[in-house]
């Protein structure tokens, strides 16, 4: 396991990251306060008058979806900080088999180790014969780089799904 200096490329995979994940956390999380506030005011302009405790309970659930927003944003604190601190660790493995649970798929590493989650289109392209180039931030354990030689799989994958 060794560190290294994080490259542009690197660092906008990160930023595309924090960028994703910050729209649709928020987008998500208005959605649903709006969804909860236009019951309510349907609830109103239909001449129901609904409770107290009712109204009550939608600003406690709307003050429980604005406290999700600090922890969705606190992953991105990390993110930004390895950004700044540009460094990234570096694995080379050939002790490793792939998981799959429910709707996800894992890379599981024995040594050193790990268990990163990885897209299912790059399954097929893993050769469990041959030693595994992984590279991951040091804090929040973004994948950056997976190949078995020097062409990052990660990037074919997502080209090919743009």
């Amino acid at each position: 396991m060794t560190e290294k200096e994080l490259t542009e490329a690197d660092k906008r995979r990160i930023r595309s990251h924090i960028i994703l994940t910050l729209i649709l956390g928020t987008v998500a999380a208005l959605g649903l306060i709006v969804l909860l506030f236009m019951a309510l005011g349907t609830a109103y302009l239909m001449g129901f008058k609904p409770a107290h405790t009712l109204s009550m309970r939608v600003w406690m659930v709307v003050g429980c979806i604005c406290m999700l927003i600090p922890l969705l944003a606190s992953k991105n604190i990390l993110k930004m900080i390895e950004i700044v601190g540009q460094k990234k660790v570096v694995l080379v493995t050939d002790d490793f088999y792939i998981e799959k649970k429910a709707d996800r798929t894992y890379l599981v590493s024995t040594l050193p180790p790990l268990k990163i989650e990885i897209y299912d289109a790059l399954v097929p392209m893993l050769k469990p014969s041959v030693a595994l180039n992984i590279e991951l931030t040091k804090l929040s354990k973004t994948v950056l780089f997976i190949s078995h030689d020097h062409e990052n799989l990660m990037e074919r994958v997502e080209s090919e799904h743009e």
